[in-house]
């Protein structure tokens, strides 16, 4: 029963499940540096640009930009790629940590 309320929601059961919910997070996963370097082409690392948004996912996770907002409105517009990079990976530790 737990197993399948947190992998349905946290909020499925009519009860709060706890511990980690991996599957919920505050948008776009954006992986380390090292990883973007990998997957997108140098000339489109930053700015950023739809190549991007290729990335990004599907459903409600087609671009960035619901993310990129929420991060620039909490930690100040990035300024390069490793400013953004630093600042998305603050803001998955801050859904981690509200979370739990």
């Amino acid at each position: 029963m737990f197993r399948r309320c947190v992998l349905a929601g946290r909020y499925d059961c009519g009860r709060r499940a706890y511990g980690y919910n991996t599957e919920t997070s505050p948008g776009p996963a954006i992986p380390t540096l090292e990883s973007v370097e990998k997957v997108i082409p140098k000339e489109h690392l930053w700015p950023m640009d739809d190549v991007w948004n290729y990335h990004a996912g599907g459903e409600r996770f087609t671009t960035v930009n619901v993310f990129t907002d929420g991060l620039n409105k909490r930690y100040g517009t990035a300024t390069s790629l490793e400013d953004y990079e630093r600042k998305a990976q603050a803001v998955a530790y801050d859904g981690e940590r509200a979370d739990v």
